[in-house]
């Protein structure tokens, strides 16, 4: 097992395992994009969350609230325009960031991770009407088993190897 050192530009200093193909980090870039297509918010607390700052205390409330204004029947389509772009933009600075943090190159995993922001952005959204509509499921309590989902694939990017068969 070889051990990696995140570059210097991530601000992290937890060395990484690599485990060969295991540790791609586009893989990885891509999972947290996924996770950013769900909950746009939470993809950077979740990146940031090692660093312990000030920041990371900011996205904790900005992932929260997500989290909360989610299940409201006012809130708009995540596939809106608005809110597609922002998933996408949270999708490759955190793409970027952990492809970085893994070895990766920043605009490949800045692109994985868009890629990741808009499957899931979409195929989550059609998941969930589909659970609703097939399932005495209410809507709210569907959305809470979408943010276990995205908590874990948040997770599972970073802390795992990259062999992403979710």
């Amino acid at each position: 097992m070889e051990e990696i050192a995140p570059p210097a530009s991530t601000g992290l200093s937890t060395p990484v395992t690599a485990y060969g193909p295991a540790a791609n980090p586009y893989g990885r870039a891509f999972g947290i994009g996924a996770a950013a297509g769900m909950r746009s918010a939470l993809a950077p607390f979740a990146v940031h969350l090692e660093a312990r700052n000030r920041a990371t205390a900011v996205l904790a409330l900005a992932a929260l609230g997500e989290l909360v204004v989610d299940k409201l029947p006012a809130t708009p389509s995540r596939t809106s325009p608005p809110a597609l772009v922002a998933r996408a933009i949270s999708g490759a600075y955190c793409g970027r960031a952990l492809a970085l943090r893994f070895g990766g190159g920043p605009g490949a995993g800045a692109i994985a991770g868009v890629l990741g922001a808009l499957v899931t952005s979409f195929a989550g959204r059609a998941a969930r009407a589909a659970i609703v509509a097939r399932t005495p499921l209410p809507d709210p309590v569907v959305a809470l088993f979408e943010d276990g989902f995205a908590i874990a694939i948040a997770v599972r990017a970073q802390r795992r190897p990259a062999d992403l068969s979710i």
